[in-house]
C-alpha cells in the first residue's frame, strides 16, 4: 500500500543544430555514464551522466554535447540505434540496411554490413554476445558481435516460390520488435501482418539454433509495441481493441505464447500506445498513450493482482514525448521530446496508510478509501472511493484538528516550514513528505495553547540528542557497555513494570546510528562511530546485544522488583524476547507455577505470581506456538506439552496420539523419540545407548544418518566387538566422502584389512597399499601382481617417479624402471640405476634421452624469452593509454562545479572501474534488463573467457601482469634443470649443459626484469619511456646478488665471469 511520489524533475534542452531537425533515437553506456541520441539529420548527440544529475548546471541553460556526424547518402536514413558494449561502439542501421559502426571517442565510422529491404530494427542480447536484426521485407538475422551470421529466417511463413522482395509489407517505420529475456536465451517478436488483417502473433524464439519455440494465437495488437520483463516472467504488448468500441488494453504473454493477463489502461478508442518499457527492477510498467491534443507517459506498478496507475505526465502531442528508464536507478525516468527538451524525473514510494489505519491508494483518476482499523480488506478493494476529473499525480493528507493559525520557514532545512494549529499544536511541512509528525514533540516544540504569533530561530544541533523514556534504538555499541553495568539503576528509574515489558518488546539487534538515525546524524559523526568499533565488548555481547541486555535486565529486576505478577510475565517478556529465545527456562518457571498449584500449597509465593495458564497464556502471545511446543517437549514434561498445545488452541487429533503413544515407552525411549523430533541428536544418542544392547540397531542408524555423532558413539560404546562395527561404519562413511586416507585408518582401527588396502588403493598411496598387503601376509605372486597393477595405475595418473620405485623395488624390471625414471626426468637417479646393474645399454638410453630433453628445454626457453618481450610490450602499451584516458576524465571532472553527493560518488566508482576500455552499455529503449542482469551477463561473460589474454577487454592489463609473473620457473621446472645438468655433466656433454645453463638463465633474468618493471608501473601514474624499458630493468638485475633459491638450480662449473 504505497504511492509512487515525484521527488525531483530537472528539466533542460538540448540545443539542436538546425531547425527542423529532430531526435529519433537514444541509447545508453551504463559503464562510461552516457546517453546518446540520433537525429533525423544524422547526427550524433553525447551527454555525459554528470550533465544529468547537476541540477544548478541543468537549471543555468542548455545542455552541452558533442557531436558526431555520420555520412550517409543524400536519401538515406536512421532507422535503428543502439550501443554495444563488446565494441564500446554505437550499431546503427539504416533505410538502405546499411549496419555502421561508430566509435564516438576515435568519431571513426564503419560498414560492418548491408541487409536487403532496410534495417527495421537491432536490439543487442542482454550479454551482448549476439545481435538480432530485423529487415524491412521481414527477415531475422542472428549475428556475432563479430558479424559472423548465425542463422536468418522469415518472421512470418511464406507459401513456397515467393519471393520476399516483392511481397507488399507494412510500413517499414521505425519500432523495437525484437525484446529479450533477461537471461539472453529467448527473444520474442510480433509478426508483421499483411494488409489484409490486423491481427498479429507474438513469436519467442530460441536465441542458439533460431528454432521457433513458441507462438500466441492472433490477436489484433497494436504497432510494434512489445516488452519482455526483465525477470524473464512476462511478456508485455499491446491489444486495439476498437473491434469492441473500447480503448486499448495491456496484454501480458507468457514465454510458452499463451496469454496470461491483461488490463484496460482506461483511454479512448481512438487513443494508440506507441512505446511500453519496464524499469530494470520489473515493478513499474510505463507507456506513452497518445490521445487527442496530449500524449502522456503513464507509469503502472501491480499489487493484489491489480494493476494502478500510479503517475501520469503529459506532453503536448506535438512535442513527440520519448523516454527511457534508467538502466542501475529503478525509480529515474528519462523523457525527451523531439525538439531536444530533456526532463529527469526521480521517484520515491511513499506509504499510503495514515496514523489511524486509513489507507488512501492513487489508482488513476480516483483514490482508493480503506480504513482498516474497521476492515481488513487491502486495496484494490476499497470502502470508498474520491474521483477526480483527471488522473493523480500526487496527494498529501492530514486530519482537520483545527485552523492553521501560522506558518514560519525552518531556517535548519530547506522546503520545509513549522505549521501552528489551533491549541498551540506545531508540526513541521516539507513539500517533499508533506506533514511529518515523528520528528517533534508536543512538550518541546509546541506552545501550551494558541499562540498569534511565531517565529523559528536555528539554534544548534542539540536537538538531535532528544531524549526518550526508554528505548534500545537510543542505545548504539558505544554505550551498550555502560547500559549493562547500569541497568539495575534503570529499572530503579523507570519503576514500571509495563513500560519495561514495552521496552523488552521493542528492542532490536541492531546499530540505529545506520537505521533509525542514519538521516538525522551528521556525517563527521557517522563517520567517527564507524571508525570506533567495540573492540573492548566482549564478543558474545557484540555479536548478541539483545541477549545480553535482557539478561541483565532480568537480574535487576529478579534484584531491584518485589516479586509480584506484573514481575514475572516480565522476566517471561525478557525470557521470549532473548535472541535465541530461551523457551526451556520460560517453561521451567511457568512448571514451578503449575506444581505449586497442583500441591495446594500456602506458600506466600505463589500469591506473588501470575497463575500457570496466565502465564502460559503470556508466554504463547510473545512466541511461536509449535516453538513453545517442541520447548515443552524438550523438558520431557508430556503433561506440559498437553497444556501448551490446549492453550494454543491445537486440535487434540493433532497432538493426543502422539503424546500418548510417548507415555507408553519407557522414558529413555521416549526421551530419544523427543530428541530426534527436536534434532538433538547428540542427546538422542546418548539414550539410546542407555537404552541397552536390544536397541544397538537403532544406535548405529542414528550414527549412520549423523555422522557428526560417530566420535561421541565410541566414547558411549565400551564393548569391544560394538566399537569395532562403529568403527567400520565410520570408514564407510569416510569412504563414500572421498576421504579415503582417514578412512583407510579407521579400517586399520578395527581390523578391517581389506577396506584399509582398498582405501589406500582409492587415493593412490601405494606405500599404503603395499604396507597392508604384507599385513594380510599375501603370497608373493600376489604381490607382485599388485605392483604391477599398483605401476600402470601410477603411469595413468601421471606419476611415472613413483611408479619407476615400484617396478624396481618390487617387480625387479630394470628396463621398465629406468624408462619410468627417463618419462619423470629424474636423470641423475636413472644414471645411478643404470651403473648399479652394469647396463650400458640403458647408459646410452639415459644419455640419449637427456641430450634431447636439453635440446628441446633449450628451445623453449627461447620461445618463452621472445615471450616475455611480447606480453611486457603490450601491457606497457595498454598502461600507457589507460593512465591518459585517466588523466583525461580528470580533467572532465574538475570542469564541472558543484555536484551533488550522488554524482560525485557515481564519478568516482566510474572512474575507480576504469580500463584502458570499458565493458558496454544497455541502450534504455531496447530490451530493458536492467543493472542486475547487465552484471550478472558481465560475470558470466568473464567467467567463460577465465584463463584468457582478451584484448580490449576491461581485465586485459592485470591478465597481462598475470600471465607474466605465471611464466616464471616453478620449483619441479628447477629441480629437473639441476638433475639434468649434472647428468649431462656426468656423461661428458659440458658444453650442452653451458648452453642450456646459459638459455634458462637469460629467460630467468628476462622474466625478474619484465615483472618488476610491470609492477612499479601497476603502482605508479606515469610511465616513463626511458626509464621503464626491459632493457634498464635487466641491467638492475644482472648487477644484483642473485638469489641463492631462486637461481639454486645452476652450476657456479657454467657461471659467467
Amino acid at each position: 500500500m504505497k504511492n509512487l511520489k515525484l521527488y525531483s524533475e530537472i528539466t533542460s534542452n538540448l540545443q539542436l543544430q538546425s531547425e527542423g531537425e529532430v531526435l529519433l533515437f537514444s541509447a545508453y553506456d551504463i559503464e562510461r555514464n552516457r546517453f546518446f541520441f540520433a537525429s533525423s539529420d544524422n547526427l550524433i548527440y553525447t551527454l555525459h551522466l554528470s550533465s544529468f544529475q547537476n541540477e544548478r548546471a541543468w537549471s543555468k541553460g542548455s545542455l552541452q554535447a558533442e557531436i558526431d556526424t555520420l555520412d550517409l547518402e543524400p536519401e538515406d536514413v536512421i532507422t535503428s540505434f543502439d550501443y554495444l558494449m563488446e565494441k564500446e561502439a554505437l550499431i546503427v542501421g539504416t533505410s538502405s540496411g546499411l549496419l555502421l559502426l561508430h566509435t564516438v571517442d576515435g568519431k571513426e565510422t564503419e560498414v560492418v554490413g548491408r541487409v536487403e529491404g532496410g534495417v527495421k530494427c537491432i536490439s543487442p542480447s542482454p550479454d551482448g554476445d549476439l545481435l538480432g536484426v530485423t529487415t524491412g521485407f521481414g527477415q531475422l538475422l542472428v549475428m556475432t558481435h563479430d558479424w559472423d551470421l548465425l542463422y536468418e529466417t522469415a518472421l512470418e511463413d511464406h507459401p513456397e516460390g515467393i519471393d520476399v522482395r516483392e511481397l507488399d509489407f507494412p510500413s517499414r517505420d521505425f519500432g523495437s520488435p525484437i525484446s529479450w529475456r533477461g537471461d539472453g536465451k529467448y527473444f520474442a517478436t510480433l509478426s508483421e501482418g499483411s494488409n489484409s488483417s490486423v491481427k498479429k502473433r507474438l513469436k519467442v524464439w530460441e536465441r542458439d539454433a533460431g528454432a521457433l519455440h513458441a507462438t500466441s494465437e492472433p490477436k489484433e495488437l497494436m504497432g510494434a509495441t512489445l516488452e519482455w520483463m526483465p525477470s524473464g516472467a512476462k511478456i508485455a504488448a499491446v491489444c486495439d481493441r476498437k473491434a469492441e468500441k473500447e480503448g486499448p488494453s495491456i496484454v501480458f504473454y507468457e514465454r510458452n505464447g499463451l496469454e496470461r493477463s491483461s488490463f484496460n489502461i482506461n483511454e479512448p478508442m481512438d487513443a494508440t500506445v506507441e512505446l511500453l518499457k519496464w524499469n530494470c527492477s520489473s515493478d513499474l510498467l510505463a507507456a506513452i498513450v497518445r490521445s487527442g491534443n496530449y500524449d502522456s507517459v503513464k507509469i503502472w506498478s501491480f499489487s493484489n493482482n491489480h494493476w494502478y496507475l500510479k503517475h501520469d505526465i503529459k506532453y503536448l502531442r506535438k512535442d513527440g514525448v520519448r523516454f527511457m528508464w534508467d538502466p542501475t536507478k529503478p525509480q529515474q525516468l528519462i523523457c525527451w521530446t523531439l525538439g531536444g527538451q530533456v526532463t529527469v524525473y526521480k521517484f520515491i514510494w511513499v506509504t499510503a496508510v495514515m496514523e489511524d489505519s486509513t489507507a488512501l491508494v492513487i489508482d488513476d483518476s480516483k483514490i482508493l478509501v480503506t480504513p482498516l482499523s474497521l476492515s481488513l480488506m487491502p486495496p484494490p478493494m476499497h470502502l470508498f472511493s474520491l474521483n477526480f476529473p483527471s488522473p493523480v499525480r500526487e496527494m498529501a493528507f492530514y486530519s482537520m484538528k483545527g485552523l492553521v493559525l501560522g506558518i514560519v520557514p525552518n531556517p535548519a532545512k530547506r522546503f520545509s516550514a513549522f505549521v501552528q494549529f489551533d491549541g498551540g499544536e506545531v508540526l513541521e511541512y516539507s513539500s517533499k513528505l508533506g506533514i511529518a509528525r515523528r520528528d517533534l514533540n508536543h512538550g518541546e516544540t509546541s506552545f501550551s495553547s494558541s499562540c498569534p504569533w511565531m517565529n523559528a530561530v536555528l539554534v544548534g544541533a542539540s536537538e538531535l540528542s532528544k531524549p526518550l523514556l526508554f528505548g534500545l534504538d537510543d542505545l548504539d555499541y558505544s554505550g551498550l557497555q555502560v547500559f549493562l553495568q547500569l541497568a539495575s539503576e534503570f529499572v530503579r528509574q523507570v519503576n514500571n513494570l509495563s513500560y519495561i515489558t514495552e521496552f523488552v518488546c521493542a528492542i532490536k539487534n541492531e546499530n540505529i546510528t545506520e537505521t533509525l538515525y542514519k538521516k538525522f546524524l551528521s556525517l563527521p559523526y557517522c563517520k567517527e562511530q564507524k571508525d570506533v568499533q567495540p573492540n573492548d565488548f566482549n564478543a558474545s555481547l557484540e555479536t548478541n546485544k539483545v541477549s545480553s541486555v535482557l539478561l541483565a535486565i532480568r537480574r535487576a529486576l529478579e534484584e531491584q522488583v518485589s516479586e509480584s505478577p506484573a514481575r514475572e510475565l516480565c522476566i517471561l517478556t525478557t525470557l521470549a524476547r532473548s535472541y535465541p529465545p530461551a523457551l526451556e527456562e520460560a517453561l521451567e518457571r511457568v512448571k514451578f507455577i503449575r506444581e505449586m498449584e497442583l500441591l495446594g500449597s500456602d506458600d506466600p509465593r505463589r500469591k506473588n505470581r501470575p497463575s500457570a495458564e496466565e502465564a502460559l497464556k503470556h508466554l504463547l502471545w510473545l512466541s511461536d506456538s509449535e516453538a513453545v511446543f517442541e520447548a515443552a517437549l524438550g523438558l520431557y514434561d508430556l503433561n506440559l506439552a498437553a497444556i501448551v498445545a490446549l492453550n494454543s488452541q491445537r486440535d487434540p487429533k493433532e497432538f493426543l496420539p502422539f503424546l500418548q503413544e510417548l507415555e507408553r515407552m519407557p522414558a529413555l525411549l521416549m526421551r530419544y523419540n523427543i530428541d530426534l523430533r527436536l534434532h538433538r541428536f547428540e542427546k538422542a544418542l546418548k539414550h539410546i545407548v542407555s537404552a541397552g544392547d536390544t536397541h544397538f540397531a537403532d544406535c548405529m542408524n542414528l550414527m549412520k544418518k549423523n555422522p557428526q555423532l560417530f566420535p561421541l558413539g565410541l566414547q558411549l560404546i565400551t564393548d569391544p566387538p560394538k566399537r569395532g562395527q562403529v568403527l567400520e561404519a565410520w570408514g564407510d562413511h569416510l569412504s563414500d566422502e572421498k576421504c579415503f586416507e582417514d578412512a583407510a585408518a579407521t579400517y586399520l582401527c578395527c581390523s578391517s584389512l581389506q577396506k584399509a588396502l582398498k582405501a589406500y588403493r582409492e587415493c593412490g598411496n601405494w606405500s599404503g597399499v603395499l604396507t597392508v598387503a604384507g599385513l594380510i601376509k599375501l603370497e608373493r605372486d600376489e604381490v607382485m601382481q599388485l605392483a604391477h597393477e599398483l605401476c600402470e595405475e601410477l603411469q595413468a595418473l601421471g606419476k611415472p617417479g613413483e611408479a619407476a620405485k615400484i617396478a624396481l623395488d618390487y617387480c625387479g624390471d630394470v628396463n621398465a624402471g629406468i624408462n619410468l625414471l627417463i618419462s619423470a626426468r629424474e636423470w641423475e637417479e636413472a644414471l645411478r640405476v643404470a651403473f648399479l646393474h652394469r647396463r650400458e645399454d640403458l647408459v646410452s638410453e639415459v644419455k640419449n634421452a637427456s641430450l634431447e630433453c636439453a635440446s628441446s628445454l633449450i628451445d623453449e626457453y627461447k620461445e618463452g624469452l621472445e615471450k616475455v618481450g611480447k606480453y611486457l610490450a603490450r601491457y606497457l602499451a595498454v598502461r600507457q593509454r589507460r593512465l591518459l584516458l585517466a588523466a583525461k576524465l580528470r580533467s572532465e571532472e574538475r570542469s564541472i562545479n558543484d555536484l551533488d553527493d550522488d554524482t560525485a560518488s557515481e564519478a568516482s566508482s566510474t572512474f575507480s572501474g576504469m580500463s584502458v576500455y570499458t565493458t558496454g552499455s544497455r541502450k534504455s529503449s531496447a530490451a530493458s534488463t536492467g543493472s542486475t542482469v547487465a552484471s550478472r551477463a558481465r560475470d558470466a561473460r568473464r567467467q567463460r573467457s577465465r584463463g584468457k589474454i582478451r584484448p580490449g577487454s576491461p581485465g586485459e592489463e592485470m591478465a597481462l601482469v598475470e600471465h607474466l609473473k605465471g611464466m616464471s620457473l616453478t620449483a619441479g621446472a628447477k629441480h629437473e634443470l639441476r638433475s639434468l645438468l649434472i647428468s649431462l655433466v656426468m656423461l661428458g656433454k659440458e658444453e650442452t649443459a653451458r648452453k642450456l645453463q646459459q638459455v634458462a638463465e637469460n629467460f630467468q633474468l628476462s622474466h625478474i626484469a619484465a615483472v618488476r618493471l610491470a609492477e612499479d608501473t601497476v603502482s605508479s601514474d606515469s610511465i616513463n619511456e626511458h626509464a621503464h624499458t626491459l632493457e634498464r630493468y635487466l641491467q638492475k638485475v644482472k648487477t644484483e646478488v642473485p638469489d641463492a633459491d631462486a637461481f639454486s638450480w645452476r652450476c657456479r662449473v657454467f657461471l659467467s665471469p
